[in-house]
C-alpha cells in the first residue's frame, strides 16, 4: 500500500517518465493529498495515457486537482 508519501515518490519518478503509458494505482489508499502530487506530475508528463486510482480515498479537492492538471 503506498498511501499519500508512496503516491508522492511516483508522482516524481512520473514527471520525468517517457516510456510508461498506464499506471494502475488502484486501493492504495491515495488521498487528496497523494492527487494533488499525482496532478502536478498530469501537468508535464506527456507519455501517460492511463491513471487507474479507484479504490483509494480520493475526495471532492483531490478529483479538483487531478481534473484542473488535465484542462488543456
Amino acid at each position: 500500500v503506498l498511501g499519500d508519501d508512496g503516491a508522492s515518490v511516483v508522482a516524481a519518478a512520473l514527471t520525468t517518465n517517457r516510456c510508461l503509458r498506464s499506471v494502475h494505482l488502484n486501493s492504495n489508499r491515495i488521498s487528496d493529498a497523494g492527487a494533488q502530487e499525482l496532478s502536478k506530475m498530469l501537468r508535464v508528463n506527456q507519455t501517460l495515457i492511463d491513471l487507474e486510482l479507484s479504490d483509494n480515498s480520493i475526495g471532492d479537492a483531490g478529483v479538483s486537482a487531478l481534473c484542473d492538471a488535465l484542462k488543456v
